[in-house]
């Protein structure tokens, strides 16, 4: 299990840039792990469209930080019911 901090896969947390790629990144290398946390450190606001969470992958928001929904519909696995995390291929 690891730990994978948002900010060392480029997100930029300041609440307008798009960080979704960078969550992303995160998730899916904790993935390729076989599991861990995945970190928003303390005063990221991290603006983001569908992330795909993995199995035995956590998302742990550190006190202050946040996930901003993006206002883009593009950002979105599906425009037309905007979900801001999916789980995928879900073990207990």
């Amino acid at each position: 299990m690891i730990v994978v901090r948002a900010n060392e896969t480029g997100a930029r947390g300041d609440g307008r840039s798009d960080d979704r790629p960078a969550l992303q990144a995160a998730v899916d290398r904790a993935a390729a792990a076989g599991g861990g946390t995945v970190v928003l450190p303390a005063g990221m606001r991290c603006r983001t469209g569908t992330l795909r969470l993995a199995s035995r992958v956590e998302l742990h928001l550190e006190r202050g930080s946040s996930l901003v929904a993006s206002d883009r519909a593009a950002d979105y696995a599906s425009a037309d019911r905007p979900v801001l995390l999916e789980a995928r291929d879900a073990e207990e």
